[in-house]
């Protein structure tokens, strides 16, 4: 290859870029009015199965080569900027930083989201439900112990409201598949009437145990 066609191409490139960080910039804004309707009608900002919806959505029209894998991840971060311009989103888990309940948080509200990190499962419950974090996720399976007995009495006490989660193993969170693959979390909300952060619930669902594991009814 000349340097002449290299060049070129890299100026095709530049100018790729350009239109990208063009629509963005336009998807950005949809972003933002979609956001300011919401507010309007009194609708969460958060909607993660509409956000599902996009990601799967992109397996219909992309023709590659890259990967869906991949173009996922990267519009998973659009989402997460996109959702931080509607409103900017605090996100308690079980800490510290680098935990799996912090991986599980990333992936599920990308890296626009501020965390928050908090030393107990009892604490994560106390910053949603006291209106310090708009949400929270806690581990309701692990490797080692199977369900985690924190989480599943704090789920029965809690007036916050599931609203997303993923299957681990043993964990048949049917209902909330796709958010956090393999992470064995479960997002909590606060419910309607339950503060500054009450726009964000649905439906408490019932629970029970079944061996070890936890299942949606």
């Amino acid at each position: 290859m000349s340097c002449e066609s290299l060049e070129k191409l890299r100026l095709q490139l530049q100018e790729t870029d350009e239109a990208i960080v063009r629509l963005l910039n336009e998807r950005a804004s949809l972003a933002l009015r979609i956001g300011e309707v919401k507010h309007s009608l009194g609708a969460q900002v958060y909607d993660p199965a509409q956000e599902a919806k996009v990601l799967e959505r992109l397996g219909d029209f992309n023709q590659g080569p890259m990967p869906l894998k991949a173009l996922k991840e990267i519009f998973r971060e659009i989402l997460s900027c996109c959702r931080a311009i509607q409103q900017p989103l605090k996100v308690a888990f079980l800490g510290p930083e680098g935990s799996f309940s912090h991986g599980a948080a990333l992936r599920g509200f990308g890296r626009s989201a501020s965390f928050i990190p908090c030393p107990t499962i009892l604490e994560v419950f106390r910053a949603a439900e006291k209106g310090l974090a708009h949400c929270a996720i806690v581990p309701v399976e692990n490797s080692l112990e199977g369900s985690v007995k924190a989480s599943l009495d704090g789920l029965v006490s809690t007036p916050l409201k599931v609203r997303g989660g993923a299957p681990g193993k043993g964990v048949p969170l049917s209902s909330f598949q796709g958010l956090w693959p393999g992470s064995g979390q479960a997002g909590l909300f606060p419910s309607p009437g339950a503060g500054p952060m009450s726009g964000l619930a649905q439906e408490k669902p019932s629970w029970k145990g079944i061996g070890g594991s936890l299942q949606h009814l």
